[in-house]
């Protein structure tokens, strides 16, 4: 989609919630707020599972639903949980270590790996 297009290429930073460096829940939340969500961190737990930890602690503000674009995805990774949003057309935008900062990706390669998929309704 183009609306996630600027975020393209913004540098990955653990713990990152602005534009000067996102981490991948920093990123949703970003996406998130630009469609008038504010939602809440992760309440500062550091690492894999963090991710997981914003989701439980606030799992009445998600709602588990089918693939469809907008939705958050939750993957499974080593170390603990990532997530993504999903475009449309097996397209995903994400961030993580390993890519070194904002991407577009295909979701049938991460297929294995996801969880489920959410929508913010808090």
């Amino acid at each position: 989609m183009k609306e996630y297009n600027k975020f393209i290429g913004i540098p990955f930073i653990w713990d990152g919630r602005d534009e000067s460096g996102l981490d991948c829940y920093g990123l949703v939340m970003e996406i998130l707020k630009g469609q008038g969500h504010i939602v809440p961190d992760n309440n500062g737990t550091k690492g894999g599972k963090a991710v997981l930890d914003a989701f439980m602690a606030h799992l009445p503000l998600w709602k588990e639903r089918e693939v469809s674009p907008g939705c958050v995805l939750l993957f499974r990774i080593v170390g603990g949980f990532h997530c993504g949003i999903y475009e449309g057309n097996d397209r995903f935008i994400h961030t993580w270590e390993p890519s070194g900062g904002v991407v577009r990706e295909r979701l049938k390669l991460w297929q294995y790996k996801l969880v489920g998929a959410f929508e913010y309704v808090g």
